[in-house]
């Protein structure tokens, strides 16, 4: 990208140029006081606001020796300070360069907070009666690292699965004792309870984390277990969304010791739909031992 100047292809006429020093200025920079109305120190200070925001898809961009651009496509200005129109342009420039770029400006956290708001809103609307999971994992159920198998007798006599699909997580709790290689009806017996740790809602939006919620961080009602095939096993359960719960990851939204959350840092959107979630994964039956 080139910006206007001499050496590129967007340069001004010559009739708005005159001579102050060394080399062709702007007719706009007539002294040396005018130089100074907006100082290096501005024009740094925007360069450093978009380097922050700016990936390194953006490249480093150059025009020519007096109008050098950087990765952030803000112009490396000289000890030459602007006047007049030229303050104006020195945002507008900047904002250009990055757009043209592949940069944009980042959100403020009020702004994060608006855009996470609008796309909870978008997601439901989208799902307006029903959310539907199917997802085929390529590894076995294994056995939570905080949980002892049953041969090692739990004080609680339950061993915690996890069972892993994509973006889908489940912690699948048994009774003990298991049957070892237990098969799909020997779960069914032994199952006690599930956790729908992670579910894939695709929602993104800078510095803010979400998680779908059902009205019960666990329950038993609603869970089946099958094989479709030899040696795999499909987990389907069905229950109810409760909703979405977003939270901001900025310093300045983590709430003090036994505080409440703090405005603008947190939401949540009720949405009572029917929920399907269907995983299926390889299964050998040794997992709860």
């Amino acid at each position: 990208m080139q910006m206007a100047g001499e050496g590129s292809g967007l340069a001004a006429p010559a009739s708005s140029y005159v001579k102050v020093g060394r080399g062709r200025r702007p007719a706009s920079i007539e002294s040396a006081t005018a130089q100074r109305d907006v100082s290096l120190t501005e024009v740094l200070a925007a360069r450093r606001r978009a380097s922050s925001v700016c990936s390194p898809s953006c490249g480093p961009l150059r025009t020519s020796r007096d109008n050098r651009i950087d990765s952030t496509g803000i112009p490396l200005m000289s000890s030459h300070g602007l006047t007049g129109a030229a303050r104006i342009a020195v945002p507008l420039l900047a904002a250009g360069a990055l757009i043209l770029g592949g940069c944009r400006d980042p959100l403020s956290p009020a702004g994060e907070f608006a855009a996470a708001t609008e796309a909870v809103d978008a997601w439901t609307a989208a799902r307006p009666n029903a959310w539907s999971i199917s997802a085929v994992g390529a590894r076995a159920p294994q056995r939570a690292e905080w949980s002892k198998g049953c041969s090692a007798s739990p004080v609680s006599g339950l061993v915690a699965l996890e069972a892993s699909a994509g973006a889908t997580r489940l912690l699948l709790f048994f009774r003990c004792p298991a049957v070892e290689h237990a098969s799909a009806a020997a779960l069914q017996a032994a199952f006690s309870h599930v956790v729908l740790d992670e579910l894939p809602h695709g929602l993104a939006v800078s510095n803010w984390s979400f998680s779908a919620r059902t009205p019960s961080s666990s329950f038993s009602d609603g869970v089946l277990f099958s094989s479709p095939s030899s040696g795999r096993l499909r987990i389907a359960i069905a229950t109810e969304l409760y909703g979405l719960f977003g939270h901001s990851e900025r310093p300045s939204c983590v709430p003090p010791a036994d505080g409440p959350s703090l405005e603008g840092c947190y939401l949540f959107r009720e949405h009572h739909v029917p929920l399907a979630v269907s995983v299926t994964v390889p299964w050998t039956g040794a997992e709860l031992q």
